[in-house]
């Protein structure tokens, strides 16, 4: 992760477009993007992860369900439409 910019909280919420609040709710409940705890406060976000997550949510319409979730935990190589 060396040179890579981590962004706290209120940074990466920012970047999303999302409250503080929000995106503290989706770390305590999952859904979230991934973070980094550094410590037993502190909280970091890097713009891979943040990009990843924003990426995952993508839709071409309202009622796309987009990929099932057992499509997006397998390991590169395992999902159905790579050949």
């Amino acid at each position: 992760m060396r040179g890579k910019s981590l962004l706290n909280t209120v940074q990466a919420a920012d970047y999303l477009g999302l409250s503080r609040r929000t995106l503290e709710g989706l770390r305590h409940r999952g859904g979230g993007p991934t973070f980094i705890r550094l410590g037993r406060k502190a909280v970091r976000y890097s713009l891979d992860d943040l990009m990843a997550w924003a990426e995952a949510g993508r839709r071409s319409s309202t009622s796309d369900p987009g990929p099932a979730k057992e499509e997006l935990f397998k390991p590169v190589g395992e999902h159905s439409d790579v050949k």
